[in-house]
């Protein structure tokens, strides 16, 4: 057809290539929801994202093995190239918070979804790390909503708002039915400052994950055998404040950049891991008196 209207050469090779592009990006979002494919385009033009999410990780912060067992869960029945595309999707996503172009992220976290083993523990220990760690970007706030703090303003469930510079706001609700988008933003935005009012500061909700993510590590981490035979090398150091030698606790720095405790009674006894960034974190609000037994 392209001959036959007298379209030669460069212009005819640029055209199928430009037909078979589009046909690859049909392809591809016909094995996507209309309901993804119309977020992430919002959402590619937003300059930020505020999120409550209480039952899972926001889709931004998931980890490809932990948004995979979401997915699933959403879709029992969905076929390896529509799970291959939709995680490609939900992946594409979060690299605006390291691009150029950089992504602002609030999110508000409620403590069951850190608690929620989704994709097992081993899965969910890699996610809660993963949170400590884009924690430190400059663009993400990461709050955590406490299950202490009881009714909370989004007892009716998760939502998004997207920030845009040249056009309205909009927020969304996700369910079964589809996503609903409301331009009037505020009710939303009013829930927001109530939960941010309710939730931990950034410091206290990375150390709150950080601990979570210890409590699974010792449920799966065995205190005995292989595990404690690979420490028994390490070089343990005692503190100086220490006032017995024999009653303290001791830390070790471990090749991997990773950092042990125990009791120095019980040497061969449970061990906490601990990664650096958390145990600097650890530090730093010792320092701060966070730990003082008057501000509990």
């Amino acid at each position: 057809m392209l001959e036959l209207y007298g379209v030669r050469n460069p212009e005819r090779d640029a055209l199928l290539r430009s037909a078979g592009d589009a046909r690859t990006r049909e392809d591809r979002e016909a094995d996507v929801s209309v309901a993804v494919t119309d977020y992430a385009r919002m959402e590619s033009r937003a300059w930020k994202v505020e999120e409550f999410q209480d039952s899972v990780v926001p889709g931004l912060l998931q980890t490809p093995d932990n948004a995979g067992a979401v997915l699933r869960a959403w879709n029992p029945g969905a076929t390896p190239r529509w799970m291959e595309h939709t995680l490609a999707a939900r992946m594409a996503r979060q690299r605006r918070l390291t691009d150029d172009d950089l992504l602002q992220l609030l999110a508000v976290i409620g403590e069951e979804a850190l608690r929620r083993p989704v994709g097992g523990k081993e899965v969910m220990r890699a996610q809660l790390r993963h949170l400590v760690d884009v924690s430190a970007l400059s663009n993400v706030e990461l709050r955590v909503l406490p299950t202490a703090v009881g009714a909370h303003a989004a007892m009716s469930g998760a939502f998004i708002v997207l920030r845009f510079r040249d056009d309205q706001d909009v927020a969304t609700t996700h369910s079964r039915g589809g996503d609903i988008y409301f331009e009037d933003v505020e009710p939303f935005a009013q829930t927001l400052r109530r939960l941010l009012a309710a939730a931990l500061s950034q410091r206290k909700s990375v150390a709150m994950i950080a601990a979570i993510r210890r409590e699974m590590d010792m449920s799966t981490r065995p205190t005995h055998g292989s595990e404690l035979s690979d420490l028994r090398g390490a070089s343990w150091h005692t503190s100086s404040y220490s006032q017995s030698a024999n009653d303290c606790v001791e830390t070790a720095f471990l090749p991997d950049g990773g950092v042990a405790l125990r009791h120095s009674k019980h040497p061969d006894g449970s061990v906490l891991i601990y990664t650096r960034r958390e145990w600097d974190a650890f530090l730093k609000g010792a320092k701060d008196g966070e730990f003082d037994a008057s501000r509990a």
